[in-house]
């Protein structure tokens, strides 16, 4: 991630408390996981892993977590910076305005 993206991120997180910040990266490190899970195709890469793509991918390999021929050779997709900003847009900050203007 880039300066940028840490600066994006602080800005958008208004209103979070430390609590929900910490449910923000969890669901954040879990999409790369739920990408395998609903993934139909993966594509193997040159050191044997395999990794989920998109359907329409013309190298990728028709197959699901349940028909991996080896399932050792799963590799999840690094957490991206998209995937913060997705787990921002589903949970929702708890402190509000109010509680903030007590604090001052």
């Amino acid at each position: 991630m880039t300066e940028e993206d840490f600066i994006e991120l602080a800005k958008s997180t208004e209103g979070y408390s430390g609590s929900d910040i910490t449910v923000v990266v969890k669901e954040a490190m879990m999409l790369p996981v739920r990408k395998c899970q609903s993934a139909t195709k993966f594509r193997q890469t040159p050191d044997g892993f395999f990794v989920p793509t998109y359907p329409t991918d013309p190298m990728g390999i028709d197959m699901n977590l349940h028909t991996m021929p080896d399932p050792s050779k799963l590799k999840a997709p690094d957490l991206q910076t998209e995937d913060f900003f997705a787990a921002l847009a589903r949970i929702r900050p708890s402190v509000a305005q109010g509680d903030l203007d007590r604090q001052i």
